[in-house]
């Protein structure tokens, strides 16, 4: 994810982040949507959430157009 990071950075594609931070960020944050309590609370899977938690992180790293 990390290395997809950076390429998509060199082409311009995303904004200048710390690519390993916003990579360990997006691998991990479907541990938060497994934990049981956290499970009863979502309106889909524990998968879909993830899915669209990482779909916003995406769409923030976009490089700004001018």
């Amino acid at each position: 994810t990390g290395e997809l990071l950076d390429i998509a950075h060199e082409k311009g594609e995303i904004a200048a982040v710390d690519t390993v931070v916003i990579a360990r960020a997006m691998a991990g944050i479907s541990s938060v949507f497994i934990q049981p309590d956290v499970i009863e609370t979502l309106p889909g899977t524990p998968k879909e959430a993830s899915d669209h938690a990482v779909d916003i992180i995406l769409r923030g790293l976009s490089a700004p157009t001018d």
